[in-house]
């Protein structure tokens, strides 16, 4: 069985080829360029002539003969390994948090930033819903001044080291046909909802019309705007509840697991420490400490995952 796998290294270094033969790994070459690369490689026992064209013409490529080196392919910056659309990524931040800051323009102080928490969800073209208390101090700013902004973090992401995206735009009252689309799935995303609607006039739906998007992965990581039509056309990803606890699971209990997996698929194996630092549909990226160094991975999963069973199946199959 052949298996194909995208592997991405962020590392700085200087150019080298490095080749590994082991019992899951019949033939691959990493090729590093400068401070990164991106290389996709098939690693092969067997492949029909119909799967070899229908990967090759995704960007992958077949190496044969590494310890000579004679099919070596050139370095070529259109393999981009798989991963989610800075809009994908944003989208299910976003999704996934469901309370964030909300930041108004007071009235008191004269335009400067007021920050409130505050719960929403999003509708199905990315708007952030906020029900909110005609009382509050943010309410009565945004009636001054619709602009504002939606920081969101999800709740026991790791500080700086976890995702976090900003929606920017304007924040007005909904109109009584769009509030009877959404009012149920609020109820049922906020509970405590139903309360304060019981309370006539009190409370009202506000919709965020989002006109521009800011994403950072993480700590020294990416860190840019995303086009807000982009976030609106995305869908979160499927794995985005289950992500951080099998994350989290992997380092905890399987330790060794993901050594096997560097060493076969990568070739690394005077490993200290492996870390898997994030984990979508499309694969998992792994942090490898060497005795030498720390490198970051990208390894792309055969066939996209959309549940936790998924990826329990593709781990083992690698």
């Amino acid at each position: 069985m052949s298996a194909f796998v995208s592997v991405f290294l962020a590392n700085n270094a200087s150019n080298f080829i490095q080749s590994t033969k082991t019992n899951q790994v019949r033939n691959a070459v990493f090729t590093k360029v400068k401070h990164t690369s991106r290389v996709s490689v098939i690693f092969s026992s067997a492949v029909s002539n119909g799967e070899l064209n229908q990967q090759q013409q995704q960007g992958n490529h077949q190496v044969q003969n590494v310890n000579d080196f004679e099919s070596q392919q050139p370095f070529r910056n259109d393999l981009i390994p798989h991963r989610l659309t800075l809009g994908e990524r944003a989208r299910t931040v976003a999704h996934v948090c469901r309370t964030g800051t909300l930041c108004t323009s007071s009235l008191k102080h004269d335009g400067h930033p007021f920050g409130s928490h505050v719960d929403y969800i999003l509708n199905d073209n990315g708007d952030p819903v906020l029900l909110l208390a005609g009382s509050a101090t943010h309410t009565r700013n945004l009636n001054s001044n619709p602009r504002c902004s939606l920081y969101c973090q999800p709740l026991g992401s790791s500080g700086q080291g976890g995702g976090r995206c900003t929606l920017v735009g304007e924040l007005k009252p909904m109109e009584d046909e769009e509030v009877e689309e959404i009012r149920d799935l609020y109820i049922d995303t906020h509970p405590h909802a139903a309360q304060a609607l019981s309370v006539l006039g009190k409370f009202t739906f506000y919709k965020m019309s989002v006109v521009d998007v800011y994403y950072v992965g993480g700590f020294g990581v990416s860190a840019t705007w995303v086009d807000p039509e982009q976030f609106k056309e995305s869908n979160p990803d499927p794995l985005a509840f289950d992500a951080a606890g099998i994350v989290k699971e992997m380092n905890k209990e399987k330790q060794e697991e993901l050594e096997s997996l560097v060493t076969a698929f990568i070739g690394e194996e005077k490993i200290v420490q492996v870390a898997m630092t994030s984990l979508d549909r499309l694969g998992f990226d792994l942090r490898v400490r060497t005795e030498s160094e720390t490198k970051e991975y990208r390894i792309a999963f055969r066939e996209n995952v959309a549940t936790r069973f998924d990826v329990q199946s593709a781990l083992t199959k690698a």
